[in-house]
This record gives C-alpha cells, sequence and structure tokens, in this order.
C-alpha cells in the first residue's frame, strides 16, 4: 500500500425507487427553489426530463427552467449561453439530466458559475474554490463514464479539475435508469467496466478504490447481459447504474490506462463514440499490462465469476481468464445488439493510425501511467485491436 493517498468521493447518491421524488428535498437543503433544468435531446425525447420536472412539481420546488438544446459535445458557446439564460431567469441550482454530454454541460455550468467566468483557459489545471457554490444535482440515463461522479471537465486540450464542480447528488430511479436503448446501455456499461477495471490495476494499494471497482465489477458482470435481452428490467437497469457511480468514483480517484487513452483518441479523430470506441481499445490494452500490473488484474476474477469457480482455476491461469472473461462479454453484447469488437466494424481506416496514437499519448490517462505509454505502444495497441 502507497505511503500516501487521497480519495475524494463528496457525492450523495439517491439510489432506487422514487429517487426522483428526493431532488425537491435535496434543492431545499441548498436553499435552491428555482432550479435551471439541462437536459440532453435524448433525455428529453425519451422523457427523462418530464420525469424530474413532474417529480418537482410534486414536492417544494414549483419552478424550474428547462434547456432542452444540448448539443452531443461540449460546446463553449453553448455552455456561455447556458450561463446567460441561468442568471436571466434568477435560477439557484442545477439538474443535468441526460448522458455524458448533460453531466459535462452541468459541470462546466457550475464552474462558470462560481468561478464567474466564461472561459476554461484562464482557470486550466485546478480552479480555486470558490466562496459559493452552486448546487448541482446529476440524473444520468446512459451510465457509464464516470462523470456523475467526477470533479474533472475538458474541452478540447483544456483541462479543469476542481472539487467545486463534483456534482453535489446523484439520483438513479428505476424510471430513468431503464431508458436507454441496448446497445446504449451496453457501450455505457463497457465504458463503466473499463473504469473500474483501470481504476484497480492503478490503485496500487489504495484500498477504497479497490472497493469501489470491486463491487462495479461484480454488479456489471451480473446484470448487463440480463438488462440488454431485456431492457424493461428495472432491477438489472438500477444494478448497473449504481455501478456505473461506483466505477466512476473509483476511477476519478485515479485516472489511469491505455485503454481510455486509446478510445478517446480513436473518438477524437474519426468522430466515433468513445463510449464505443473504449469496447474495442479495452481487450487490448489488458493484454498489453506488464506482469505485475496482470497480477493485480486477476484479484478482479471472483467478482467476474465468482468466489467458488475462480477456485477452480490455478493461479497462474487467472490473469488470462480475468481478460477471457472481458472479452466474452463484449463478444455476447456484440451479438446482442450490434457493439462493436474491432476497428475494422468501423469506418476508421488504417491511415489514420499514425495520429491517433500521436493523439493518444498525449492523453492525461496515457501520461498518469505507472509509465508515460508512447506512440509505439498505440500502434501495436491499434493493430491488435483492427
Amino acid at each position: 500500500m502507497r505511503k500516501y493517498f487521497e480519495f475524494y468521493n463528496p457525492t450523495k447518491i439517491n439510489c432506487g425507487e422514487g429517487a426522483l421524488r428526493t431532488i425537491g428535498a435535496e434543492l431545499e437543503c441548498f436553499g435552491s427553489k428555482k432550479p435551471f433544468v439541462i437536459a440532453s435531446a435524448t433525455a428529453v425525447r425519451l422523457g427523462a426530463a418530464d420525469k424530474v420536472r413532474s417529480a418537482l412539481r410534486g414536492g417544494s420546488v414549483k419552478e424550474s427552467v428547462l434547456y432542452d438544446a444540448l448539443p452531443a459535445r461540449l460546446d463553449l458557446n453553448v455552455l456561455r449561453e447556458l450561463k446567460a439564460k441561468f442568471l436571466a431567469e434568477k435560477c439557484d441550482g442545477i439538474i443535468a439530466v441526460g448522458g455524458e454530454s448533460a453531466m459535462d454541460f452541468g459541470k462546466g455550468l457550475k464552474l462558470f458559475l462560481s468561478e464567474n467566468c466564461d472561459d476554461f483557459l484562464p482557470i486550466a489545471g485546478t480552479a480555486k474554490r470558490a466562496e459559493k457554490l452552486i448546487p448541482l444535482i446529476a440524473v444520468p440515463t446512459e451510465n457509464g463514464s464516470g462523470h456523475e461522479t467526477s470533479g474533472y471537465v475538458s474541452l478540447d486540450d483544456c483541462y479543469v479539475s476542481t472539487p467545486a464542480i463534483v456534482p453535489n447528488v446523484l439520483v438513479l430511479d428505476e424510471r430513468v435508469a431503464a431508458l436507454s436503448p441496448a446497445r446504449v446501455t451496453a457501450a455505457n456499461v463497457i465504458y463503466a467496466l473499463a473504469n473500474a477495471i483501470e481504476a484497480y490495476v492503478g490503485a496500487d494499494g489504495v484500498s477504497l478504490v479497490e472497493i469501489y471497482a470491486q463491487k462495479a465489477v461484480a454488479l456489471i458482470f451480473a446484470n448487463i447481459e440480463k438488462l440488454v435481452k431485456d431492457e424493461e428490467n428495472s432491477g438489472s437497469a438500477l444494478s448497473v447504474a449504481l455501478a456505473s457511480a461506483y466505477a466512476g468514483i473509483a476511477y476519478g480517484n485515479v485516472l489511469f490506462g491505455a485503454a481510455h487513452a486509446l478510445a478517446e483518441a480513436l473518438s477524437d479523430v474519426s468522430g466515433e463514440p468513445m463510449e464505443e470506441m473504449i469496447t474495442i481499445s479495452l481487450v487490448p490494452a489488458l493484454n498489453a499490462l506488464s506482469d505485475a500490473q496482470k497480477a493485480k488484474l486477476q484479484e478482479l476474477l471472483p467478482f467476474m465469476c465468482g468466489v467458488d469457480k475462480c477456485g477452480e482455476i490455478p493461479q497462474e491461469e487467472r490473469s488470462a481468464k480475468a481478460i477471457e472473461m472481458v472479452a466474452n462479454l463484449i463478444s455476447n453484447l456484440h451479438a446482442a445488439c450490434a457493439l462493436p469488437e474491432k476497428i475494422k466494424e468501423t469506418k476508421i481506416s488504417r491511415e489514420t493510425f499514425g495520429a491517433i496514437a500521436d493523439a493518444a499519448q498525449d492523453k492525461r490517462s496515457a501520461i498518469t501511467e505507472f509509465r508515460p505509454i508512447g506512440q509505439e505502444e498505440f500502434l501495436k495497441l491499434l493493430n491488435d485491436a483492427y
């Protein structure tokens, strides 16, 4: 175990039946009477935004303002527009409803309001903690990215990390947790699995990170295939949503791994969704782990297949078995909902591999590895993933 470590997790998690009804009481604790609800187009189309606002009207909050035109990626001009509307409407709290984009916009808006700024560049790196913070409640509909519990946000090459933008409350309710189509759900859950695994491998004995990661892995392997086969399985939907939150908390305290760096670069260069790119990069990245890292990985096997089955596998074969189980899970999801397994199943050509490898080596999750990962290693991973 490390001689020193830090672990930060201030987000309150409200999970289960009727969780949406708690939002009003949570806002009341912050003195918020007029929340600003920002929602992705998908969250609006699937009815999640309406469910949130309906729950608010049934409680102590009688008035809210909705912004429902969020683009798929964080955009500086839209953030400025959100800030202007928030101030013009005299709102006093933020509720973000949707997937990764909504979470990013919620944190970006909280940052702009708390820091009284209109750009990331002047506060890049670690922003100061503002004296007055706007409460942020996250209601994710597409779980997996971990953005719903993290204190970081990035736009292009500008990265900001501060406790000031960590969501105050995470609300996981069966009425919104099971809304996404099977392929979207599957991709986001593999993203969560990558969060959990790479956090665990990089934790270096930080027990709190390990505990969150272990629980996330167990919940994912026990529930994701059930949910993809039955999209209305509210129990599995909630379990998967909670797993995503746990994985996000773990990864938010480590930020480590080749799978994340490569997936982000693949997405940046090709425009393909990062959630689907990580289903391509995860297994090659696990195969490329050092022997010491694979020894750490094998500790997750009991959470994938159960203690009894793990006990039947020789010690020296357990890391390979863990990678095999991840690969089989992705293959099963590929068969169930056409989730991509290989680069050749996308529009990405080999001619772009150099640009992708260059982009990957500059990603934060590559730089913060035990040792920085270089272009040659990423080129090998790309060829393995093809």
